[in-house]
């Protein structure tokens, strides 16, 4: 287990006091050294996981691979590969972050809503291309079967924007109060 130590009513975690696992070992013998106790309540600190002013989102693709965090001033984004326990990028955006969404399973395809009123696309190089929308932005999401972002905003339309076609779709009207 972790070693704490408590001087004046603070707790001190000592995180080098675990085993460590090599990274040159096999997967079939890391699933056997698993089941030792004292290695699978290890904590495995991720290198480089701050911002110079906050983070704004996180998010984790969908194999499990890779954590997605946003940051503020300058926004940016970097995503972290939790097999290594490090930073794979980091890129920086031309405006703040409101939301983002994961396009693929891993991190080679994402979408990042921005506070200028654009959307942009990158790809496992980086930007691929950015469109404005009509109203500001507050949250989006993906839909894999049609191909559609639906951005929703300050007004009640849910635009609809198809990355097939590389052009907006008839909006929906969202009603309710």
């Amino acid at each position: 287990a972790m070693k704490v130590t408590a001087a004046d009513g603070v707790q001190v975690y000592e995180l080098s006091a675990g085993k460590r696992l090599p990274h040159w070992l096999s997967d079939r013998k890391r699933r056997t050294l698993s089941k030792d106790a004292d290695i699978s309540r290890r904590v495995d600190l991720i290198q480089d996981l701050e911002f110079p002013a906050g983070c704004g989102k996180m998010k984790q693709s969908n194999d499990g691979e890779f954590i997605l965090a946003t940051g503020l001033h300058p926004p940016q984004v970097r995503c972290y590969e939790l097999k290594e326990t490090s930073m794979k990028f980091s890129r920086v955006l031309e405006a703040e972050i409101v939301q983002f969404q994961i396009l693929s399973e891993d991190y080679s395809k994402l979408a990042f809503m921005c506070d200028n009123r654009t959307v942009c696309i990158h790809a496992k190089f980086g930007a691929y291309h950015k469109f404005r929308i009509p109203s500001p932005g507050r949250d989006f999401c993906y839909n894999p079967e049609t191909c559609d972002l639906l951005l929703c905003g300050a007004t009640a339309e849910v635009f609809r924007f198809n990355l097939h076609e590389g052009r907006f779709q008839t909006s929906l009207r969202a009603e309710g109060g």
